[in-house]
Formats: C-alpha cells, sequence, structure tokens
C-alpha cells in the first residue's frame, strides 16, 4: 500500500508540475511506475476522483486564483 501511495504522489507531484502541458495516463503510468490500468485505479482509489476530475479540478484553481489576484477578465 505504501508503494501505491509513493506512485500516487509521484502523478501527483507530475501533474502540478506540468498542469500547463498535456497530460496523458501513459506518461502518468511511467511516473508511477505501474501499468496504465493500474496507475488509474490506484490513482482513484487514493483520490476519490478521476485523473481527469483531479486535472480539471486543479486547473480550475489555479484559475480561479489568477483571476483574483490579476486584474485580468475572465476571456484573458
Amino acid at each position: 500500500m505504501d508503494r501505491e501511495v509513493d506512485a500516487v504522489q509521484r502523478m501527483q507531484d507530475y501533474i502540478k508540475n506540468h498542469i500547463s502541458e498535456d497530460i496523458t495516463l501513459l506518461k502518468l503510468s511511467e511516473v508511477a511506475c505501474y501499468s496504465p490500468w493500474y496507475s488509474y485505479r490506484i490513482f482513484v482509489k487514493h483520490t476519490n476522483m478521476t485523473v481527469s476530475k483531479y486535472i480539471r479540478s486543479l486547473r480550475l484553481s489555479k484559475a480561479a486564483v489568477k483571476l483574483r489576484d490579476e486584474d485580468l477578465s475572465v476571456t484573458e
């Protein structure tokens, strides 16, 4: 189980560091050192959300902070 937690943490770190890029399950599975299917499964198990939902949530949070802290319109 600790290996799974470490793998999920590596995937989350990769997502945070590459949030503005296209992030594929294949790349996340390479980071996790598991198959794409198993990587997806343990990600959902330990975060209670799918990879795409996690990425979307992180992107929306970053956008909200940017809107709050900078003088930008929503379309920018």
